[in-house]
This record gives C-alpha cells, sequence and structure tokens, in this order.
C-alpha cells in the first residue's frame, strides 16, 4: 500500500511542478511564451537524462539511501532557485 501512495503522491507532485516550470516559463519570456514553454521542457528532460544515470550509479557504488538523500539534496537546492521576472 504504502508503493501505491508514494507513486501517487509522485506523479501527482510531478505533474504540478512541471505544469509550475511551464507557467513560469511563459511568465518569464512574455514576448516569445513558446520558448518559455520549450526551455522548460528541454530543462525538464536534460535533468531527468542526467539525473536518472547518476542516481544508479549512486545506488551501485554507495546504496539506495545514499542516491535518495543526494537526489533528496538536489530537488531542495532546485527549489531555492527562481527565475527572474521581468
Amino acid at each position: 500500500m504504502a508503493a501505491i501512495v508514494s507513486a501517487a503522491a509522485f506523479g501527482i507532485f510531478y505533474t504540478v511542478l512541471t505544469g509550475l516550470l511551464l507557467l513560469w516559463g511563459i511568465r518569464l519570456y512574455p514576448d516569445a511564451p513558446s520558448f518559455g514553454v520549450g526551455s522548460s521542457f528541454l530543462m525538464i528532460a536534460v535533468g531527468q537524462a542526467a539525473g536518472a544515470p547518476l542516481v544508479g550509479v549512486i545506488s551501485d557504488v554507495w546504496s539506495p539511501v545514499t542516491a535518495f538523500v543526494v537526489a533528496a539534496g538536489a530537488a531542495a537546492l532546485g527549489a531555492l532557485l527562481r527565475p527572474r521576472l521581468h
């Protein structure tokens, strides 16, 4: 049951935060909203492409718990970043 709740929570928060990034992208580039959306999607894809293998390596070298802590730390640091709005 915990795995189902965890997966559902991840899906909900991933969808909400992705939408928030897209809205920030539009607001950051009001004269070119498609650029804001496109750059947001690009950064999400780059983060997934780089983050997944990195977390896998950390999990193999140290432990899954360490990988989780590192990923959570990266997410916390990312939460501190905010775009400058015009």
